[in-house]
């Protein structure tokens, strides 16, 4: 996600990553970027394999790494969107619950005061 957002973003441009501990249950982070965009067509598949968005002067890419983010998001119970303006950016953010497994015992994580 990460990768994505700074090889999208223009010199210049932001990418701004956020982490939120939503309700104790679940836990956020999203990449923010205020690059290119996403084309509506392009969302529908952008976390299918070898979907990638190629731009003039771009780094290239093989299209694997948000289909790749979103199995690994989804097997540990969590979820991945996207949003996006053409010209404005995209925004992809992760949800995943708030747990933990230490020698078999389930424990939700206790986060600390937000900021």
């Amino acid at each position: 996600m990460l990768d994505n957002a700074i090889k999208h973003t223009p010199v210049g441009g932001t990418v701004t990553i956020c982490g939120r501990n939503n309700n104790s249950e679940t836990v956020e982070i999203s990449v923010r970027d205020t690059g290119s965009g996403i084309p509506e067509d392009m969302r529908k598949r952008i976390f299918e394999r070898f979907s990638h968005k190629e731009e003039p002067g771009g780094r290239p890419g093989t299209g694997l790494g948000l289909a790749i983010s979103r199995r690994i998001v989804i097997s540990h119970g969590g979820d991945i969107k996207v949003s996006s303006q053409p010209g404005k950016g995209a925004e992809l953010t992760v949800r995943l619950p708030a747990i933990y497994d230490i020698n078999g015992k389930t424990e939700l994580v206790k986060a600390g005061p937000s900021s």
